[in-house]
């Protein structure tokens, strides 16, 4: 059983008072605080919550709450020096997606965390879906290394009008959250990724249709991948092969789906159900599943445990995503991802 950590939330918009809810009566978690450069929207996402204040600058938040993790959820321009703030405060970060946008980001927010010893991680909840937990659960068991996986997303309703949050942002970004489950599942790192926005479309207000990519790993596997940014209600599909086995995810086209697995030994296909309420024990079943058992993770990693995505793995799939919009605003080029 870990401390009951004091957490703080940088971030009052779509994805930040999502984060808040997902703390509220969290059982390892204590949410002491929200900022938010807008001071109305932070006392909004915290009406109701007792003995959570409310800020409009990140130092007096730091100061005044004292909180020992922040999860920071702003738009992406402003996260890594976020981050780095409260890592040379003391404190331990868990950062939105994108994290960091260029290598210059990734040294400093990096460098920050190794001075002062803390935790530093992308919050990519994707990665806690019960068919990515588990395949990672299967990959665990199962011999042979993985040559070469993919992945995509389905838009169930393109008809469907897009929300306003993110509609100016480049989303070949976003790819991260289809990139991040893939490199978390086979512990590889993307190299290159050939980023392509159909269309030339250049933010999600000019409609549904998913910016794609290929990424090369270190590995040598070539991942197809799409942003999920864009997607109401996203529906997800992996498949990863390896020497001996391969594994497919969500056959119903469901995150909550099986998944089936499939051994060259025996020539058959068997199905493994992901249960998700023995994966996720005493958190099931109060909402935001994925941002609760991610927030768990993470905060056991502080508690001396090792993390789920170290802050290698969350740089490179966050550079990953800023390779993907690079190559896209070039019409498609070749772009390498920064080694960290």
């Amino acid at each position: 059983m870990i401390t009951r950590f004091r957490v703080a939330v940088v971030g009052a918009g779509p994805r930040g008072h999502a984060l808040v809810r997902a703390l509220v009566g969290h059982p390892d978690a204590q949410l002491v605080g929200v900022c938010d450069r807008k001071l109305a929207r932070a006392r909004r996402s915290v009406d109701g919550l007792f003995r959570v204040d409310a800020f409009d600058d990140v130092a007096t938040l730091l100061r005044a709450c004292r909180p020992e993790v922040v999860v920071v959820a702003t738009p992406p321009s402003f996260q890594a020096d976020i981050a780095v703030t409260a890592l040379n405060a003391g404190r331990h970060v868990l950062v939105e997606c994108p994290m960091v946008t260029d290598a210059a980001q990734a040294d400093a927010v990096r460098s920050a965390a190794e001075r002062g010893g803390r935790h530093a991680a992308l919050a990519e909840s994707f990665c806690y879906f019960p068919a990515v937990l588990a395949m990672r659960r299967e990959l665990s068991v199962l011999r042979g290394g993985v040559l070469g996986g993919e992945g995509w997303y389905l838009e169930m309703d393109s008809s469907a009008p897009a929300a306003r949050w993110r509609e100016d942002l480049e989303m070949s970004r976003y790819l991260t959250h289809g990139l991040g489950p893939l490199l978390h599942l086979t512990d590889d790192r993307a190299t290159v990724v050939t980023g392509i926005e159909p269309l030339n479309r250049r933010g999600r207000r000019d409609g549904p249709l998913q910016p794609v990519a290929l990424v090369q790993t270190a590995a040598g596997a070539v991942h197809y991948v799409a942003s999920s940014g864009l997607a109401p209600r996203p529906v997800t599909r992996w498949n990863l092969t390896g020497e001996w086995w391969s594994l497919e995810s969500d056959p119903a086209g469901a995150y909550q789906g099986d998944i089936r697995v499939y051994r060259h030994d025996s020539g058959k296909w068997t199905t493994v159900p992901t249960r998700p309420a023995e994966l996720y024990g005493d958190l099931w079943g109060l909402g935001r599943e994925p941002e609760r058992l991610m927030l768990r993770r993470f905060l056991a990693a502080v508690a001396g445990g090792l993390p789920d995505l170290s802050l290698e793995a969350s740089l490179n799939i966050a550079l990953a995503g800023a390779a993907a919009a690079e190559s896209a605003r070039a019409g498609g080029r070749p772009v390498p991802v920064p080694a960290t």
